[in-house]
């Protein structure tokens, strides 16, 4: 009987334990069920630093304005000797540069999903080369002589601004991310061309031009959240000019304040 009773008893206390161990759960259910911790939501701006590199496939028309430097070289020789061009250039060797920038965006959130827009500007001082030996035959008073062309392209590109959408998925305080939208750029294209040969003349020109060149980007990232306003950026960014068929490859990490 007594035995009986101690089991009761038992019952009875557990009973009466069980809705004050109850009464703390909701608490701690609450702090898992709620809505992301950190909203991403909201305008941002930053600033960024890091490395560009710079590679390039010139085209048909980068050809044609060496040819027509190197034309212009010639009609500068005495007498002035026409050209035979064996073989060109079809790609050039890139160089890496440090660069730095700022941008500003604006976000959406929605649930985990996190849709936005930015502006970035960055400058890196990305050049590409190229440039060969060519011989060459110069038919002069009725002689042919040997000779060679000698030329080398240049482009820089110093300035860099893209308009860039974002997709991203919040993971508390991460936020993966891919971009893709338009680039402009400043690119300087320098040609200097040179012609010698067997008869005794030695000629050389310059064409160098400044122009504004477009094309495309894409990339992806990761925003790290610090505090509730301050985040670290790190980033992989491709940029394709199509107009100089030239790339620039930036690699930088950033940090940002959102208002």
């Amino acid at each position: 009987m007594r035995s009986v009773r101690s089991v009761v008893v038992a019952m009875l206390g557990l009973g009466i334990a069980q809705p004050a161990l109850s009464a703390d759960l909701p608490i701690l259910r609450g702090a898992q069920l709620d809505g992301p911790s950190y909203r991403w939501d909201g305008l941002y701006a930053g600033l960024q630093a890091g490395g560009a590199n710079a590679g390039s496939n010139f085209s048909d028309a980068d050809l044609s304005n060496q040819i027509t430097t190197t034309g212009s070289a010639a009609r500068q020789a005495t007498p002035a000797p026409p050209a035979y061009w064996i073989s060109y250039p079809s790609s050039a060797t890139g160089s890496t540069s440090a660069t730095y920038g700022a941008f500003i965006g604006y976000n959406y959130q929605t649930e985990d999903v996190v849709l936005g827009w930015e502006v970035n500007y960055s400058r890196p001082n990305a050049k590409v080369s190229s440039g060969g030996i060519w011989p060459q035959q110069f038919l002069i008073n009725g002689v042919n002589y040997d000779g060679y062309t000698t030329t080398l392209t240049t482009t820089n590109i110093t300035d860099v601004v893209t308009g860039r959408g974002r997709a991203g998925w919040a993971i508390g305080c991460f936020l993966p991310y891919v971009t893709f939208g338009g680039a402009l750029g400043v690119a300087t294209h320098t040609i200097d061309a040179t012609i010698a040969s067997g008869y005794p003349f030695l000629s050389s020109a310059t064409s160098k031009t400044t122009n504004i060149i477009y094309g495309y980007t894409f990339g992806a990232g990761l925003d790290v959240a610090l505090t509730s306003n301050v985040f670290l950026r790190g980033e992989y960014e491709y940029v394709h000019f199509t107009d100089l068929s030239t790339t620039v490859n930036n690699f930088r990490g950033a940090v940002g304040v959102r208002f």
